[in-house]
């Protein structure tokens, strides 16, 4: 879908308040209501895409129920063991980035979960979406 002039002012506005280090409380105030507005926008260029996306958000709901008090619970045994990280642990991660990527988290949400910053969180979803990519055009061999 191509983005309307009011849609770019709405992206700019939001990557100017998420480039800010110090944000007063206004500000991050606007920045979850433009996470709002843009989690609302229709991402999809044709209904068939509007449907995949509208499967994907009903899909990252449901994994999203409980899995925070879970994933919680994992994150403090795997200090526990001293950072030896899981394989559930990593779905829970892709989980969550799904969840974000499908609008049910917003970016701030989603960098909270991950216990990481805002900058890594846009690092790791390109790396995602960049390995997802790669994936799909293997599988299409």
């Amino acid at each position: 879908m191509i983005r309307t002039p009011a849609d770019e002012k709405i992206f700019r506005e939001r990557d100017k308040l998420l480039d800010k280090r110090n944000r007063t409380p206004a500000e991050g105030a606007r920045l979850e209501e433009l996470d709002e507005v843009i989690s609302n926008m229709p991402h999809a260029r044709n209904k068939e895409d509007q449907r995949a996306m509208d499967l994907i958000k009903s899909a990252a709901r449901l994994l999203c129920d409980d899995s925070l008090k879970r994933r919680s619970d994992r994150l403090a045994q795997q200090k526990h063991r001293r950072g030896k990280a899981s394989y559930v642990t990593e779905i829970e991660n892709l989980q969550i980035m799904l969840a974000w990527e499908a609008g049910e988290l917003s970016e701030g949400q989603a960098a909270k979960a991950l216990q990481v910053e805002r900058v890594a969180l846009r690092d790791l979803r390109r790396i995602a979406v960049n390995s997802g990519a790669a994936l799909a055009g293997k599988l299409k061999r």
